[in-house]
């Protein structure tokens, strides 16, 4: 999971293939067909849930998709310093939240 989180955090803040797909999601916001492009083709999201699919086999796998991603998507893409990012944190806190037993008020 953390390793997971940490490639998906040097892809996305030290890559150049990183850049061009935080471009193509800003695209996504306002060109239909790119959205379409990536809502049926995704590969940051389907490595995601092939995680998901392998650490929480009886979540939802769009919700625990986005809970696994969302969090460091949202820093990067909002401008936040992704220094201050902790993987590891991350990963806790999505295994805590997927975790047999844990209901939707927690």
């Amino acid at each position: 999971m953390t390793r997971y989180l940490e490639a998906l955090y040097h892809f996305l803040t030290r890559s150049h293939a990183g850049a061009a797909y935080r471009a193509l999601l800003g695209e996504a916001q306002h060109d239909p067909e790119i959205a379409a492009l990536l809502a049926g083709r995704d590969i940051l999201g389907d490595t995601a849930r092939a995680v998901v699919s392998r650490v929480a086999p009886g979540a939802d796998p769009d919700r625990a998709t986005g809970l696994l991603i969302g969090p460091m998507f949202f820093w990067v893409l909002s401008g936040r310093d992704p220094a201050r990012l902790d993987p590891p944190d991350l990963a806790r806190i999505f295994l805590a939240e997927v975790s047999p037993g844990k209901t939707a008020c927690g």
